[in-house]
């Protein structure tokens, strides 16, 4: 009796071997590439092309800076030299050709330094205004936009400065940076007797500020005076 229901139970079907299974892929593949030679030579020669093509940018690209790093410390060096005339000349030629690279942003912060020791606030604005539009992309973003707000105070555009500052606090992500920004903004409205915008910037540089420390306590003395003259005005 037991045999017969031990030889009566259905038999489970075998499971195909995972070997069995990926040999009849690759040979299922290999076939599809017979049939389609054309398309697999073509797609082997344009991955070829492309992988050949980025390891040449990115050679060419660190060649492009090493040269950009050299003659940059001979650009420097005629900053140094106190000639104005061939600095500004030299810083010029350099920004054009090596444009893209960080060394050519940095060429534009000592132009315009150049340009502001000279009382050319113009010229600086012009040189700065389009690193300064892309802050984040840049090592020198946030300082370049710093100078360019210095140079429109110098140019006598107030608003555009402290515009700009406030750029540098919202984007920045360094503290100081931050605080530098809102300070000089804040003198700025200061000068034109906007006590309560001032009073709006002195209290976001307290709350930035470590509580009980001596910057904290200047910049809580300088809010309650704005305070105090919007309040009066």
């Amino acid at each position: 009796m037991a045999a017969q229901s031990i030889a009566s139970r259905p038999r489970r079907p075998q499971q195909a071997e995972p070997d069995d299974a990926i040999l009849a892929r690759v040979l299922q593949f290999t076939e599809w590439a017979r049939r389609n030679v054309v398309i697999v030579v073509g797609v082997v020669v344009a991955l070829a092309v492309l992988i050949g093509g980025l390891l040449w940018w990115r050679a060419d690209r660190a060649q492009r800076l090493e040269n950009a790093a050299i003659e940059f410390l001979q650009v420097e060096q005629a900053v140094l030299s106190g000639d104005e005339g061939i600095a500004t000349q030299q810083l010029q030629v350099f920004i054009q050709e090596h444009s893209g690279t960080p060394y050519a942003d940095e060429a534009r912060v000592l132009l315009a330094q150049v340009h502001l020791r000279g009382d050319r606030a113009a010229q600086a604005i012009e040189v700065l205004t389009p690193l300064a539009a892309q802050m984040d992309d840049s090592p020198v973003g946030v300082q370049a936009a710093l100078l360019l707000a210095s140079a429109q105070q110098a140019a006598e555009d107030d608003e555009a400065a402290i515009q700009t500052y406030l750029n540098v606090a919202d984007e920045s992500e360094v503290v100081f940076r931050q605080q530098e920004a809102l300070v000089g903004a804040a003198l700025l409205r200061q000068e034109s007797s906007d006590w309560a915008g001032a009073a709006e910037l002195y209290r976001r540089l307290v709350e930035t500020t470590e509580e009980g420390s001596t910057q904290r306590a200047v910049f809580e003395m300088r809010l309650a005076e704005a305070e105090a003259q919007a309040q009066a005005s």
